[in-house]
């Protein structure tokens, strides 16, 4: 023993006497992880020539500084972790302190530095502010670690990672993340494999820096706070309230916006830039509560629904009209960009839409709708078009579905089951659990959800066009329930279909995706955009073959179909398209970023003369279904009486903004507008709808008749 002892001294003393080398299963562990990562990394960056070479006169030239210069910082970065670094005692407490406030400090430079955005050029207040997060962010890992160092690493491989989806998700939809997603990430993810990622110079960087983080922290000293039992309590109990009272701060209370933190909402990217990605992503938590109406009581919202004078009808209500079939096609990202100059093609993709449109037919009813979300959050804008509710009275990307709709709700569909209609059906094919349907819909009054898991053996590959469904096998299904329906009765059928054909992202080329329509301007990407452009030709000519089927039918039947938002193809195309990025677009110009198609298509006159083409020339999504009821001629609530009515005055109404019928713009909050009364009867409305509970006046948001299973259970 004493042998070995005096071998291994000798050993040892070769190093210097600060130096040690370990030999042990855990040194040989971070090894292999370190070899692994860096060998990644290292393949990525050849995977780009670009990063390392310049091509002048057909000659490329490689940049050997930078090569050499990443080589070598890779092989230390590998070996010299190996060796453990001993240091004086007297260093260990302000080593400590470095590592603590340097990591944070650099978290919050990285997490700028992936946007290409300057923390230095922010604020020092902002600066300030960030930093204050993300060491509440160290000691809620310290009190779960008690770990100095892998605390202070763990916060900030959080903040750069978090920063580094957030650029590629809002590089996908167009929007960065905010709080409320926390609420649909498996929505998220069961269309993430649609998405290609390729990597920037910016985010190669980050990762590369998180690599470098892991390796230093792996070398140095490992320095633990050492404290005894109860002085460890107290400790625990200090730093958990020090985190949970700066959350508050930032995350709940009024005091950031008096030191000039703000969150717009409809520009989010600037206020991350302005504020930084910690405070924004944290302060979007204060915009995800509901403002009461002002004076606001059940008392107070029954007396105004009384002195409105809207009446509900009655389920049998007669004006001499059979009631029609009607089906509802929310056709995914479907949106019509033959209206911009600046994008010429080779042939019209919505050839027969347009066809439709320039016949001026008394069957045929075309328009552009406003909806509320862009490039995503599909399901917001099904339940305003569902409920007749604008989730401009809502947190900014709030999604109803998954926080609001836990109990059955007036809607559009309980009304149609008390008009006595059949079908009821709600039909997606995809995944049944995207954004909390299977608990929203039957609380919206679907009888049935038809989802893939429903019809899923009995498609074959020419079903789909790239991954999903195509719109020719969702119309043929959708004629399928109506047949069904049609075996047990003949009372009017009705249906609310949702597509995927359409769905984001464009970046990869499929076999199965036809490529008849092609860009003839100089257009900035090009290619996702011509990908997208042909998938609405299939929407196109799949909806040519519906109407056609549904011409043969005898019964009055009205398919409604519109886009539930723009195609989140890259923010470079549309400012090609528009002549200007998003960031550019005054209050009125950002409309165009709202804004889809709308066709209604019947198989008998419902436009004679023209009547209803200004109700429906520009109408937000809000109206559409009041607007529908009322063309076709169907029992309304009171609700949807009061949607109508204000929607002559305020065709468009949004969270971005109103426009009244002579084409002026105001915001909701706008105390000048000479609608703001009406904006806050029309809150009142809302807030007692979804908020009120047991105060809610179904009388105004139902058919007369009475509803005991659905009355007993809506206000809890």
């Amino acid at each position: 023993m004493k042998t070995k002892k005096k071998n291994g001294s000798a050993r040892a003393s070769v190093l210097p006497s600060f130096i040690t080398f370990p030999r042990d299963a855990h040194m040989w562990f971070w090894l292999a992880v370190r070899i692994i990562a860096f060998s990644v990394l290292l393949v990525c960056f050849f995977r780009h020539p670009d990063w390392y070479s310049k091509v002048s006169g057909g000659v490329t030239h490689y940049m050997k500084k930078r090569i050499l210069f990443l080589l070598g910082l890779c092989f230390l970065l590998v070996t010299v972790p190996c060796f453990r670094l001993k240091l004086p005692v007297w260093l260990r407490i302000p080593l400590a302190g470095a590592e603590i406030f340097g990591l944070a400090f650099l978290a919050v430079y990285r997490a700028e530095r992936v946007h290409k955005y300057n923390m230095l050029a922010m604020y020092t207040n902002i600066i300030i502010y960030n930093l204050i997060l993300v060491l509440a962010l160290f000691l809620v890992f310290h009190l779960i670690t008690n770990r100095i160092r892998i605390s202070a690493v763990l916060a900030y491989l959080l903040v750069v990672f978090f920063s580094i989806v957030n650029y590629y998700i809002n590089l996908f939809r167009g929007e960065p993340i905010n709080a409320a997603d926390l609420y649909v990430v498996g929505t998220a993810l069961n269309v993430a494999s649609t998405y290609t990622v390729s990597l920037t110079q910016q985010t190669f960087i980050a990762f590369f820096e998180m690599a470098t983080v892991v390796a230093v922290a792996n070398w140095l000293p490992k320095e633990e706070l050492v404290l005894k039992k109860w002085a460890r309590l107290l400790y625990d109990a200090v730093i958990l309230g020090a985190a949970v009272y700066v959350f508050y701060l930032f995350a709940l209370s009024p005091w950031p916006l008096r030191q000039g933190v703000q969150v717009k909402v409809f520009q989010p990217m600037k206020t991350y830039k302005r504020n930084g990605e910690v405070l924004n992503f944290v302060r979007g938590f204060y915009y995800m509560k509901v403002d009461q109406p002002e004076k606001y009581s059940p008392s107070a919202a029954r007396d105004m629904m009384a002195a409105s004078g809207y009446v509900s009808d009655t389920p049998d209500a007669d004006d001499g009209r059979v009631n029609p079939n009607i089906i509802f096609i929310m056709n995914e990202s479907l949106a019509d960009f033959s209206e911009y100059p600046s994008l010429q093609l080779n042939e019209d993709p919505l050839a027969y839409i347009h066809s439709l449109k320039n016949s001026h037919a008394a069957n045929v009813i075309t328009g552009d709708l406003h909806v509320d979300v862009f490039g995503g959050r599909t399901a917001n804008t099904e339940y305003e078009v569902l409920t007749g509710n604008s989730i401009a009275f809502l947190p900014y990307n709030a999604v109803p579905y998954a926080l609001y709709l836990r109990s059955p709700f007036p809607s559009l569909f309980w009304d149609f089951r008390d008009t006595g209609y059949c079908g009821n059906s709600a039909f997606h094919p995809y995944l049944a659990n995207g954004y909390s349907r299977p608990r929203a819909y039957p609380n919206l009054g679907f009888e049935d959800f038809v989802s893939i898991e429903t019809i899923e053996s009995s498609l074959t590959n020419q079903d789909y066009i790239r991954k999903y469904i195509s719109d020719r096998c969702d119309f043929e299904h959708v004629i399928e329930l109506y047949e069904e329906a049609r075996k047990t009765g003949n009372a009017p059928f009705c249906l609310f279909n949702v597509t995927m054909q359409n769905h984001g992202g464009y970046t990869k080329a499929y076999k199965n995706l036809p490529s008849d329509i092609s860009i003839l301007s100089e257009m900035s990407e090009a290619d996702d955009a011509e990908r997208y452009l042909n998938l609405t030709n299939q929407s196109d000519e799949a909806f040519e073959l519906l109407t056609e089927y549904f011409s043969n039918v005898k019964e009055p039947t009205i398919l409604v179909m519109f886009g539930d938002h723009l195609p989140n193809l890259p923010n470079s195309f549309y400012a090609s398209l528009l002549g200007k990025s998003f960031s550019k677009l005054n209050d009125l110009e950002m409309f165009q970023r709202y804004q889809t198609s709308l066709v209604i298509w019947a198989n008998y006159d419902i436009n004679p003369n023209g009547i209803y083409d200004g109700v429906f020339d520009e109408i937000s999504i809000n109206y559409l279904s009041a607007a529908v009821k009322k063309l076709a001629g169907v029992p309304m609530t009171a609700y949807q009486k009061f949607l109508a009515d204000m929607q002559e005055k305020i065709p468009v109404f949004t969270a971005h903004g109103c426009l009244d019928a002579e084409g002026n713009y105001f915001a909701l909050d706008d105390t000048s507008s000479p609608w703001y009364d009406l904006v806050k009867e029309y809150h009142m409305y809302f807030y007692n709808y979804q908020f009120g509970k047991s105060g809610r006046q179904d009388d105004f948001f139902c058919l007369d008749t009475e509803l005991p299973s659905f009355r007993s259970e809506g206000g809890k």
